[in-house]
C-alpha cells in the first residue's frame, strides 16, 4: 500500500486544507498521514496525525518564519525516516519549503495554491521568493491548482516545465449539494427575508473586499432592502466595518454582537460558518472581487450550490473556471460573470468610484433588480461544478501517487 505524508499548516479553514482532505478521500488505496504545525482543525480526518512545532501563521515577520523553517525541517526529516513514506506532499508555501528541504525516503511533491509572484508581499518578500526559487525546482513534481499558477512557477521561479502539472482543485459536490439544501441556522433565518449578496472567504488584502463594500454602498439607496453578507473572519474585518459605516450603512457582527443586532443591518459579518453552502444557495449572487487568486474554490462551491458568481477577472483562476480560458475577456462568460479587476487602493466614502468599481456597482444593480436575468447561470452552474468533482479529479492524483 502506498504511504503518503501530507505536510500542512493546520486543518483550520483554508481552501488548500480542504483540498488536502479531499485528496486523501479520493485515493483510498493510499495510506495518508498528516503532519500539522498547528492542531486547529475544522475538517474531519480519520487517519494518523503527527503534530509538530512550527506555526508559520502565528504572526511575526518572515524572518521569524524562516527561523521556524530551519527548526522544523529536522522534525519532518525524522518523521520521514520513521514512517518511510513513498511520497511527501506539501500544501501551500511554508509547508512546501519544509517538505522539499527535509530528507528521507520517497519522492517530494509540492502543491502551489496561489499566484506566488503576487501572493508573497511585505519587506521580506524578496527573501521568501528567493527561497521558493531555490527550493521548488528541487522537488520531484510540482502540482499547480490552475494553469496560470503553473505558468507563474515556470516563468518566475525556474521550476522545470517537465516537472509541473495542472490539477484543478476538487470539491465534494454531493456534500456541497446536500449542505446547500439544509436550512439556515434558526438564529440566522432572518437573512432570507431580504435579498442579499454573499462574499465568502477571509478578509485579507488578496480578496479586495473593500471594493465590494464601496460598490454595494453606491447602489444601496436604490435597493435599501438589500444586504451584503460576509462569511469568514480575518484581519481586515474592522476596516471593512468602519468603511461601511462611513457610508451610513447599518453594520453588525453576528458572530460577536448576536443576531439581534444583525437582523436590521445592511451589512452583516457572520464569521466562520460550518455550512457556508446553505448561505450560498440563498444568495442572489456570490461575489469575489479578488485582486489575485490561485484557483478560487468558492467559485466552484457557489456553482455547485446553483448560485450566480460575480468574479474579478484577476490572475489566475476565475476565468479558467467560468470561461475555460486563462485569458478570457470581461463580461458574461459561459458559467458566470467576469468583472474588471479593481486596483487594490483603499479609498474613503468621500472618493468617487473607480471605473472598475462602477462596473461592480452596475452588476450588483442588475442582480438585485432583475434576478430572473441570471436563471440560465443557476442552471449551468452545477454541471460545470461536476467537472471538479472528486470522481473527475481522482484519476489525476492516482497517477501522481503511482508514478515511480
Amino acid at each position: 500500500m502506498t504511504r503518503a505524508l501530507f505536510v500542512l499548516q493546520s486543518l483550520a479553514g483554508g481552501g488548500a486544507e480542504r483540498v488536502a482532505i479531499n485528496i486523501a478521500r479520493m485515493v483510498p488505496e493510499v495510506d495518508v498521514h498528516l503532519a500539522l504545525f498547528d492542531p486547529t482543525s475544522n475538517y474531519p480526518f480519520n487517519g494518523p496525525v503527527h503534530l509538530l512545532q512550527g506555526d508559520f501563521m502565528s504572526g511575526g515577520a518572515a524572518a521569524h518564519r524562516i527561523g521556524l523553517l530551519a527548526r522544523t525541517v529536522a522534525s519532518i526529516s525524522k518523521l520521514r525516516a520513521r514512517l518511510r513514506p513513498d511520497v511527501t506532499v506539501g500544501f501551500t508555501t511554508w509547508p512546501n519549503l519544509v517538505a522539499v528541504a527535509s530528507t528521507g525516503p520517497g519522492r517530494t511533491i509540492l502543491t502551489s495554491h496561489n499566484f506566488e509572484s503576487t501572493n508573497i508581499r511585505g519587506r521580506s518578500a524578496p527573501i521568501v521568493r528567493g527561497l521558493i526559487q531555490t527550493a521548488y525546482p528541487r522537488a520531484d513534481h510540482v502540482v499547480a491548482v490552475s494553469e496560470g499558477v503553473r505558468r507563474d512557477l515556470v516563468q518566475h521561479f525556474r521550476v522545470p516545465a517537465s516537472r509541473t502539472e495542472t490539477i484543478y482543485n476538487t470539491v465534494d459536490i454531493p456534500e456541497v449539494t446536500r449542505l446547500a439544501a439544509e436550512p439556515l441556522p434558526d438564529e440566522l433565518a432572518f437573512l432570507e427575508q431580504r435579498p442579499f449578496v454573499l462574499s465568502a472567504g477571509r478578509a485579507v488584502e488578496q480578496k479586495g473586499l473593500w471594493h465590494l463594500v464601496r460598490a454595494f454602498a453606491d447602489r444601496h439607496s436604490v435597493f435599501p432592502s438589500a444586504r451584503l453578507v460576509f462569511i469568514g473572519g480575518g484581519p481586515l474585518v474592522p476596516y471593512l466595518i468602519d468603511l461601511a459605516r462611513s457610508y451610513g450603512l447599518r453594520v453588525a457582527r453576528a458572530d460577536e454582537e448576536g443576531t439581534g443586532a444583525a437582523a436590521p443591518a445592511d451589512v452583516v459579518f457572520l464569521g466562520f460558518q460550518k455550512n457556508p453552502f446553505a448561505f450560498m444557495a440563498r444568495a442572489r449572487a456570490v461575489a469575489l472581487p479578488s485582486l489575485w487568486e490561485g484557483f478560487g474554490n468558492v467559485i466552484v462551491e457557489a456553482l455547485a450550490s446553483g448560485t450566480l458568481v460575480l468574479a474579478a477577472n484577476c490572475r489566475y483562476g476565475p476565468a479558467e473556471i467560468l470561461a475555460r480560458s486563462v485569458d478570457a475577456p470581461n463580461g458574461e462568460a459561459e458559467f458566470g460573470v467576469l468583472l474588471p479587476l479593481c486596483d487594490g487602493m483603499r479609498r474613503g466614502a468621500d472618493k468617487p468610484l473607480t471605473f472598475a468599481e462602477v462596473a461592480w456597482s452596475d452588476a450588483l444593480e442588475e442582480v438585485l433588480a432583475r434576478p430572473t436575468l441570471w436563471n440560465r447561470y443557476k442552471a449551468l452552474g452545477p454541471p460545470r461544478a461536476d467537472e471538479f468533482s472528486i470522481e473527475a479529479v481522482a484519476p489525476r492524483w492516482e497517477r501522481v501517487f503511482s508514478t515511480s
